[in-house]
């Protein structure tokens, strides 16, 4: 089918929340079978800057720490 909808998997469980505050209109796709990802309707340019700018305002994660070798 044709759709004015795209989504995105984002691999953070805050980005829904985060964006929403920014004026972000999404929804969670889990009830789509996708869980982890959003859907994201098609915006005018003006929208989808506002949505890179919500993006990257979004904090960065903590890098993850490798595993320390243990001696045998």
């Amino acid at each position: 089918s044709v759709t004015n909808f795209f989504v995105a998997r984002c691999g953070r469980a805050d980005a829904l929340h985060h964006l929403r505050t920014h004026g972000i209109k999404l929804r969670d796709a889990t009830a789509l079978g996708l869980p982890g990802a959003l859907r994201l309707s098609v915006q005018p340019p003006e929208a989808q800057e506002v949505l890179a700018a919500a993006w990257h305002a979004m904090p960065r994660l903590p890098e993850r720490v490798k595993p320390r070798d243990t001696p045998p």
